[in-house]
């Protein structure tokens, strides 16, 4: 039987939500859904949500939305997630990492 695998680094509960402009409302609320809302029932350290981008503290999304964001790049850095759209994913995602979810990707290290 497989062994689970032993946690190199403390659980980091830090979901940050990259955001861009023309993104998807449905597959960014997905993210928000999940890991945004306090979740009491499943107990302390759930995680914690924050959004970035690339370019500004605001980026446009498709109907007319607007995000304004939490800040930067640098937010990926302290993340323990890091969440964007399976079609930003696909652009930038390296052997290093792997991928899990459907609509909206969900990356961290190995």
């Amino acid at each position: 039987m497989p062994k689970p695998a032993n946690r190199a680094r403390p659980f980091n509960p830090l979901v940050v939500a990259l955001a861009y402009d023309g993104l998807s409302a449905f597959e960014f609320s997905c993210a928000a859904e999940v890991f945004g809302l306090p979740r009491p029932e499943l107990g302390p350290g759930w995680y914690r949500f924050e959004t970035s981008a690339a370019k500004g503290r605001k980026v446009s999304g498709q109907y007319g939305i607007s995000v304004r964001v939490d800040g930067g790049l640098d937010r990926l850095v302290a993340a323990g997630v890091i969440a964007m759209s399976v079609p930003l994913l696909l652009m930038v995602i390296g052997r290093r990492y792997m991928v899990a979810g459907l609509t909206f990707g969900v990356i961290r290290e190995k």
